[in-house]
């Protein structure tokens, strides 16, 4: 059984596009989020 690939490309993830009608703001907030996410994790694991 194939599994569609997310946008990303891969194969496994969480299947996450940003809707159409989000304003910048919005947009820039998540990316934000997902920023400070990365590196709590990198801190976390380093």
């Amino acid at each position: 059984m194939n599994r569609p690939l997310l946008p990303s490309g891969r194969c496994r993830g969480l299947p996450f596009t940003i809707p159409d009608d989000w304003t910048p703001e919005q947009a820039l907030a998540v990316f934000e989020l997902l920023e400070d996410l990365l590196a709590v994790v990198t801190d976390f694991y380093t």
